[in-house]
């Protein structure tokens, strides 16, 4: 991790605080499988960046996509069945008027067309299920950034809800750093506050009291508070 200082100089006392923070992303997502499978494929490593939507991981879909292609076949082949039935309606109709047929033979006729009907909407859910769940097994960047780590390799099994690989915005960070509470408490008194990044070459960053973001809960066994100062661009490599 990115060490940062957040020093705090009282106005009373004339001292200086010294407090070791960390460099944390302020969008980051760990990116988890919906379904289970091998994976197949790797498409990116630790440091590399990403776009939104870039593929990241592939896990193995022939099951899901099998499933896919019988569905669409049993749904074309339900379609024609209605195709079919309405034409023969058609013809039952026409007989009706010229009294050709009972009214309880066009009832059963177009009975058998609702049915046909009511076969088709089921299936067409059902083939949009499956292509859902088709696609699930592609992973993608839900937004541009870095890919920070990937605990996993190829061949390994994913499973719902387990992270593969982690993924953070770099045009957002911030330091987060937990001080006394008393410390806390007193920020707006301190004659200057100052952010020092080991490796930066421009020097400490100045804040100011308002640019300090504190948590409202205490830590009830430290008596300590965690700020959160957003990080100011620099030209610099700094990453959580």
């Amino acid at each position: 991790d990115a060490a940062s200082t957040v020093e705090a100089v009282a106005a009373t006392g004339g001292r200086t605080l010294e407090f070791d923070g960390v460099v944390e992303a302020v969008r980051a997502a760990a990116v988890a499988a919906q379904v289970p499978g091998e994976i197949v494929g790797l498409e990116v490593a630790e440091g590399d960046r990403v776009g939104e939507g870039a593929l990241l991981v592939r896990i193995d879909a022939r099951v899901a996509d099998r499933q896919a292609a019988a569905n669409a076949a049993r749904l074309a082949s339900a379609r024609a069945d209605l195709a079919a039935v309405s034409r023969d309606v058609e013809r039952q109709r026409r007989l009706y008027r010229e009294r050709f047929i009972s009214a309880a033979a066009l009832e059963r006729a177009e009975a058998t067309l609702a049915a046909a009907r009511a076969t088709v909407d089921a299936l067409e859910a059902e083939t949009k299920a499956a292509q859902v769940q088709s696609g699930l097994h592609d992973l993608r960047a839900p937004f541009a950034g870095v890919v920070s780590d990937v605990p996993v390799s190829e061949g390994d099994m994913a499973m719902p809800g387990v992270p593969l690989l982690e993924v953070y915005d770099p045009t957002a960070l911030r330091v987060a750093v937990s001080v006394p509470q008393a410390v806390a408490a007193r920020l707006h008194e301190a004659l200057a506050l100052r952010l020092e990044l080991p490796g930066v070459p421009s020097g400490p960053i100045g804040v100011t009291a308002a640019d300090v973001q504190p948590q409202p809960v205490v830590d009830a066994a430290t008596h300590t508070v965690r700020l959160r100062i957003p990080l100011p661009a620099i030209d610099a490599p700094v990453a959580p």
